[in-house]
């Protein structure tokens, strides 16, 4: 099936590393990966997301990275310009940009380092979570005062250097969209 090959790629390009689906994690950044690339203009199927507790959702998402299995075959041709752009654009400015979160440092972690993948979805959690709100809930509200409320409801993101980064990636996320 075409469209689990291209999941795969998608997440393998931007996360250097095969999903595991056994793994709540994974899915979860998979989930926002696609949430994102939907809001810059990529759509892979029919998945539409509303809010849910780790952020943007969609069940026929959920549904298709189930069916991954070991056997499951990457795509492996040449994408097309557009989603190698996105591909690109969301590793280099967003995934590889991921701060540290368990102190105030903010140094800028790689995928080698410890609790990785558990920070890179908490990353991605905010960011999408800050973008689906000021594009879809309440786009009246600044991005500041947004995370502001996401932050009350999700205490485990509240770490205001990390906050202020996601803000600036939003910014340009929302600069990229337009």
């Amino acid at each position: 099936m075409l469209r689990i090959g291209l999941l795969l790629r998608v997440f393998n390009d931007c996360v250097d590393r095969r999903i595991n689906v056994e793994e709540k994690d994974d899915r979860i950044i998979l989930q926002k990966i696609v949430f994102l690339f939907r809001f810059l203009g990529v759509s892979f199927g029919d998945y539409c997301f509303s809010m849910e507790t780790y952020g943007p959702y969609s069940q026929n998402l959920n549904n298709d990275i189930y069916s991954i299995t070991n056997e499951s075959k990457m795509f492996d041709g040449k994408l097309p310009d557009k989603i190698q752009k996105k591909i690109d654009y969301i590793k280099n400015e967003i995934i590889d940009k991921k701060p540290h979160f368990s102190d105030n440092s903010c140094v800028i972690q790689n995928s080698q380092t410890s609790n990785y993948t558990f920070e890179l979805r908490k990353w991605l959690e905010e960011i999408a979570t800050i973008i689906c709100y000021k594009k879809y809930i309440r786009p009246s509200l600044s991005l500041e005062d947004i995370d502001k409320n996401i932050i009350k409801a999700k205490k485990y993101l509240d770490n205001p250097n990390v906050n202020k980064m996601a803000i600036e990636r939003c910014y340009m996320l929302l600069q990229v969209s337009a």
